[in-house]
């Protein structure tokens, strides 16, 4: 952050980061906690990476597979879906919905909500450390991609906030 030379975005302070830092493994630890077992994850699903054909869907480029939590790459095919749709917010939910009631055989209805609710947070969070280049120094001495995880770490920042307030909107009611 302390690389950012313009405003806005906003930048954030070390403080905030040490915040971050300490919700992610947090809600880390809660996702773990669910109940839902581990998949494979296809952690590029987009509409490039699906062949759909009568009553088969095939997924293709499985470079970024991984182990883990199931609603990771749901998560980024509801993104997708918002992206370059977003007037079908009744589409959305009812696939959301669909996709829920696959898991109630593995963990309760309140868990299955609540891994819903945190998983935007940490798909990005996945996302941003799925690629180890952010592991290299020199990574941060190119202005655009120092720039790109910057973006990354402010969505992940707006993510925890929304889940902060839709829990604190939760207990007042």
């Amino acid at each position: 952050m302390k690389q950012q030379i313009k405003t806005p975005p906003s930048i954030l302070t070390s403080a905030e980061i040490l915040d971050l830092n300490k919700r992610i493994k947090e809600i880390l630890s809660l996702l773990a906690a669910s109940g839902i077992p581990d998949a494979l994850n296809h952690l590029d699903l987009n509409p490039g990476n699906i062949f759909v054909s009568g009553d088969r869907c095939t997924l293709i480029d499985w470079a970024e597979a991984a182990i883990g939590h199931p609603f990771l790459t749901f998560q980024y095919l509801l993104e997708h879906l918002t992206r370059l749709h977003p007037d079908h917010a009744d589409r959305r939910e009812e696939l959301v919905s669909a996709y829920a009631s696959q898991w109630q055989r593995f963990a309760p209805p309140s868990a299955i909500s609540h891994s819903l609710a945190i998983a935007p947070l940490i798909a990005v969070f996945a996302y941003a450390v799925s690629a180890s280049t952010w592991r290299e120094p020199e990574t941060f001495a190119r202005p655009r991609t120092a720039g790109y995880f910057r973006g990354l770490v402010r969505r992940m920042k707006r993510e925890a906030d929304a889940l902060e307030n839709r829990s604190l909107e939760c207990t007042h009611v």
